[in-house]
């Protein structure tokens, strides 16, 4: 098993792959973790040599939605990603998308598709996929089916503004969540026919480790029953 230190460094280097590195905003947040050399590799992630990174140290782990909002406060970016500690992005995924956005401007969020492998530290370039995650066009009718936008989505920071931040009731599945809220408000979903993604369905994560399943499909039928029971929270002002 990879420390925390080599899994962020493994990371890194997708990130540092990335076509838009460049012109992206890039934020790290360490949620109280206890390796400390990944602490001491995510704060020289800054300052003078990288000037588009930022990271931040919490006191403690209020978890992963929470998380997620915390840095969509702080973004100053108009496109929102995420960057899953075992997972990839193809080279060119991030200027891909936010392309798309730039051109579609009725679009609230954009993905593509997403391969799946067993295999830990694969590359996206280089690996043993041999399926693809559903990531079928976001109809109420799909999205009751299956999380489309999966581990990968692009979306507009807007989209919080509209319809709210991620719900932190949830531990797992709080993305399902605010995309199902999104779409049966209104949102604009699109998925692009270009593999932009390999996903390791690892056995240790969050939503695949076999004793947080039950949980999983706890939320997933209180997301899939309720919709729009819990009013989101805005972060606009």
């Amino acid at each position: 098993m990879k420390t925390g230190s080599e899994q962020l460094k493994n990371l890194w280097e997708n990130i540092q792959a990335q076509s838009a590195f460049d012109y992206c905003e890039w934020i790290i947040i360490d949620a109280d973790s206890k390796d400390e050399d990944a602490k001491t590799f995510g704060r020289g992630l800054h300052g003078d040599f990288w000037p588009n990174v930022r990271f931040f140290e919490l006191d403690s782990d209020p978890g992963l939605y929470s998380v997620w909002n915390q840095a969509i406060e702080k973004s100053k970016s108009p496109y929102i990603t995420n960057m899953n500690m075992d997972d990839r992005r193809a080279p060119w995924a991030l200027e891909e998308l936010a392309f798309y956005l730039d051109q579609n401007k009725s679009v609230d969020i954009v993905y593509g598709e997403c391969l799946e492998t067993n295999k830990p530290n694969e590359s996206f370039l280089k690996n043993s996929a041999t399926t693809k995650f559903p990531c079928l066009p976001a109809t109420l009718e799909n999205m009751l089916k299956a999380n489309s936008p999966h581990a990968a989505p692009m979306w507009r920071k807007s989209l919080h503004e509209k319809y709210g931040l991620f719900d932190e009731e949830y531990k797992i599945c709080g993305d399902y969540e605010m995309w199902m809220r999104a779409l049966r408000k209104g949102a604009k979903f699109k998925a692009i026919n270009s593999e932009s993604c390999l996903y390791y369905r690892n056995p240790d994560g969050l939503s695949t480790k076999k004793n947080n399943i039950p949980l999983a499909r706890q939320e997933i039928n209180k997301i899939k029953n309720k919709g729009l029971a819990n009013k989101p929270r805005t972060i606009f002002k």
